[in-house]
């Protein structure tokens, strides 16, 4: 293996491991035995090598995109009220005014991350009012939105996690004015389907969504430990994703022989 190529390695798993912030070039340099001074002479920075292992969390190197990037890395590392402007403008290497200058602060900027990072939730609401699929097809394609979410915006899941845990005041109002359509369209999904026979008439909406949505989140949230629970295959997203529907669509559909006895009432 070629020395840059050692360095990337090195480098992609202690980020992975430890996360942006606690990853030094010089501890990079050591796992890949090679020099700081190699280490800065293939990538110049630890943003720029970062971002070479991690394109998808990259955009135009612009000030606002450079901030917009070390503030989603940082607030999924470290958690909102742990990261300060100070760091931010360091993480982004540009000075700490640029921040209340293009984002109006440190909680903008967060918004500002939250909406950009989540804007599938609109795409998907608007996937069911244009496909109108059945109840138990609404309940499945949310599970496909939340797998291609994990798969392609993994930082902004971390983000969510630690809201989930315990909620900023800035994700309050996020929640209530985004999050909610996703919980109401779910709940109407679930209630059409106890209406009209499909679904057990004992199922609860709440309970039922966010089930479905822990089962499907899960997978993303431990995904540390694959490799420890299923040592002999890699685990993958579409594969967990079709067993976890299977499983969970018989806890929620009537039994065949219970729904001709409803039709034949």
């Amino acid at each position: 293996m070629e020395k840059k190529e050692q360095i990337l390695a090195a480098a992609e798993a202690l980020f992975r491991e430890r996360g942006y912030r606690r990853t030094s070039l010089r501890a990079i340099a050591r796992a890949a035995g090679a020099s700081p001074s190699a280490v800065a002479y293939y990538f110049g920075s630890k943003a720029q090598l970062y971002g070479t292992i991690f394109p998808e969390e990259a955009g135009p190197d612009d000030v606002k995109e450079r901030i917009r990037r070390a503030g989603l890395r940082l607030f999924a590392e470290e958690g909102y009220e742990r990261v300060s402007i100070r760091d931010l403008a360091e993480a982004a290497q540009v000075n700490s005014a640029a921040i209340s200058y293009h984002f109006g602060g440190k909680a903008a900027l967060y918004r500002d991350i939250l909406y950009r990072g989540t804007e599938r939730i609109t795409e998907f609401a608007e996937t069911v009012a244009r496909e109108r699929p059945s109840p138990e097809g609404i309940l499945h394609l949310y599970g496909v939105f939340l797998c291609r979410f994990g798969e392609e915006r993994p930082a902004v899941l971390r983000l969510l996690f630690r809201e989930f845990l315990a909620g900023t005041e800035v994700f309050h109002d996020f929640v209530r004015e985004r999050l909610a359509i996703l919980m109401d369209i779910m709940h109407r999904a679930v209630a059409e389907g106890v209406a009209s026979g499909r679904f057990r008439p004992d199922l609860r909406a709440e309970e039922a969504c966010l089930a479905w949505a822990g089962m499907v989140l899960f997978f993303f949230q431990s995904s540390g430990i694959h490799g420890d629970v299923s040592p002999g295959r890699p685990l993958r997203a579409e594969e967990f994703l079709e067993e976890a529907w299977r499983i969970f669509e018989r806890g929620v559909l009537r039994e065949p022989a219970e729904r001709s006895g409803k039709d034949n009432a």
